[in-house]
């Protein structure tokens, strides 16, 4: 998470409860329900939060071609051919499983995000 999606998620936060007709005294630190820069660096030296920058993929990783993936599921259903009591075990219907790949970005922007020390 980086610093400006948690300063504004705290602003929706705020904004969000304010709408409900929920009191609630907003602290020293926010304009307009959003946290100020000297607010949030008060917050990650009390909660042990630092800058850090994440590793980036490599290029070749960022490549990958819809070919390379077939590919990829051709080369799997080969070899799982070649042992049967693999491709049993892939065809058994309790051994399914679902996977969400929202957050699995191949070439990610890289930057600063929060890290706890």
């Amino acid at each position: 998470m980086t610093s400006t999606n948690l300063r504004g998620h705290l602003q929706d936060v705020l904004v969000e409860e304010v709408t409900k007709g929920v009191r609630r005294i907003i602290p020293a630190g926010f304009v307009n329900y959003y946290p100020t820069k000297r607010w949030l660096e008060g917050f990650m030296k009390s909660n042990g939060i630092s800058f850090r920058t994440p590793e980036s993929y490599s290029k070749s990783r960022g490549n990958v071609t819809e070919g390379d993936i077939r590919q990829w599921f051709t080369d799997t259903l080969e070899y799982l051919d070649s042992h049967s009591d693999l491709l049993q075990a892939v065809n058994d219907p309790a051994r399914v499983f679902n996977i969400d790949e929202t957050a699995a970005r191949i070439s990610p922007i890289s930057g600063k995000v929060l890290w706890v020390k």
